[in-house]
């Protein structure tokens, strides 16, 4: 028998095992997550159910390494096991011979998932949240109805509800946080009331009054300075207009009011509280979030961001050569405003800037690690002479998995944060390039 017949029949094997475990893996985390999902963000049964498609992308960049190691280990350590290995060095054939199947196994996979971040799971990230916002006022009802109040960290008041009556909100209080969100400015309450979701068309703008390309409308209003000063000449804080978004719009009939301090109160015939969607039910806006970009965007987008970074710091500096040259309040007006620059303009285009880089650094590094893992479980498996799932399940998988996935999410962490640089994405394929050439070459000695 040759070594071509040898390695067709060994990676047939490998195919299978992997198929299998790739849909039972898969099935069991995308299960696991829709439901997770469909409790926190009210989804009906029926949304619940069409929303699977698109969370099946998201989960095969982690469940195809996996599958890539475990279809490894089984394959070469029944043969192992079943002595296939020893008698095939006996016939006089060079053991790294055997690992062709693996090798080509792993590279399939890895340009598997280099596709599938190319633009396939990008746009399964924007199609959910937009599938999800299709029926936005059904989900915020629905939610609600199950709480019996919306609650929610990131909107503008609390809501509390005693029932709910298909689309009428009975007996209905509303708190309006202050804009520190220590307390609270207002409360209102009606015995009924109606929700309704719409899309807010605004520009954003970043501070010095130039507007924000589409990647950055995402951003968190900031401070800027107000031309105009108070009283005493001091230049004051104002925020900048938000970007555009969906907004939830509560619309109480018959309504009573009161401020909190007790000072003010009255009756209303109507009134609206405005905030926008909350991001812990519908997820953040997608636009300018580097997960949802494809590789064509990715790279415009940090040529973008970083041509932006570097005119505010410009601007930054130039007002700091201002202020040095003005006096009195100007001086003060200038040295704030440059400030606010640096603090505000250059710090969150930074952030966006390495959040790109971390991006394209994390999807080649993600898909390598299938080629990586393959080249691992092929000495593993031999070594462990383990044919039976659960034996190569304890003996390989589990501390492979948590050896490479705590590494990847440490250096996912840090470097968001700036404090190591994007290429901390290769760390730990290299850890198990190094493991499998070690085990390889130990292999090679038996």
């Amino acid at each position: 028998m040759g070594i071509g017949l040898i390695n067709r029949m060994i990676l047939a094997e490998l195919v299978k095992v992997f198929l299998v475990s790739l849909i039972g893996l898969t099935a069991m985390f995308v299960v696991t997550d829709v439901v997770q999902e469909s409790m926190r963000r009210g989804l009906s049964p029926w949304q619940t159910l069409s929303t699977i498609p698109y969370f099946i992308p998201n989960m095969l960049p982690f469940t195809i390494p996996a599958t890539t190691l475990f279809a490894t280990c089984l394959v070469y350590g029944r043969m192992a096991d079943d002595s296939e290995i020893l008698a095939l060095r006996f016939s006089g054939l060079n053991i790294h011979r055997l690992l062709l199947p693996a090798v080509v196994l792993g590279v399939m996979n890895t340009i598997w998932t280099a596709f599938l971040y190319y633009e396939t799971i990008p746009q399964t990230r924007v199609l959910l949240r937009e599938y999800v916002l299709a029926d936005a006022e059904g989900v915020m009802y629905r939610l609600i109805q199950r709480d019996g109040g919306l609650r929610q960290h990131d909107i503008d008041f609390v809501l509390y509800v005693r029932e709910v009556q298909g689309r009428d909100l009975l007996d209905v209080i509303v708190k309006k946080h202050s804009t520190d969100r220590t307390g609270y400015v207002q409360v209102a309450w009606a015995s009924s009331a109606t929700m309704r979701v719409e899309f807010r068309d605004a520009e954003a703008f970043l501070p010095g009054g130039n507007p924000a390309s589409s990647i950055f409308r995402a951003k968190e209003p900031e401070k800027t300075i107000d031309p105009n000063s108070n009283s005493d000449g001091v230049p004051q804080p104002v925020p900048i207009p938000a970007g555009p978004g969906h907004e939830l719009i509560v619309c109480m009939h018959h309504c009573n009011w009161l401020s909190t301090d007790g000072k003010t109160s009255g009756q209303a015939d109507y009134m609206e509280f405005a905030t926008k969607l909350p991001e812990g039910v519908f997820g953040q806006e997608t636009r300018g979030r580097p997960s949802t970009q494809n590789w064509n965007e990715l790279f415009r987008y940090r040529q973008e961001a970083d041509l932006m970074r570097r005119e505010r710091m410009r601007e930054a500096q130039a007002l700091e050569t201002l202020a040095k040259q003005a006096t009195g309040v100007e001086a003060r007006h200038l040295r704030r405003k440059a400030l606010l620059t640096r603090e505000g303009d250059v710090r969150y285009l930074a952030r966006v800037f390495r959040g790109i880089e971390s991006e394209m650094h994390m999807r080649p590094a993600l898909a390598l690690g299938c080629l990586c893992f393959a080249l691992v479980g092929c000495p593993v498996g031999v070594g462990a002479r383990r044919g039976d799932y659960l034996g190569v399940f304890v003996f390989c998988f589990l501390p492979t998995i948590f050896v490479y996935y705590p590494v990847l999410i440490v250096g996912m962490q840090l470097s968001n944060q700036g404090r190591v640089p994007p290429v901390v994405f290769w760390l730990p394929d290299l850890i198990m390039l190094g493991a499998s050439l070690v085990l390889i070459k130990s292999l090679m000695k038996r």
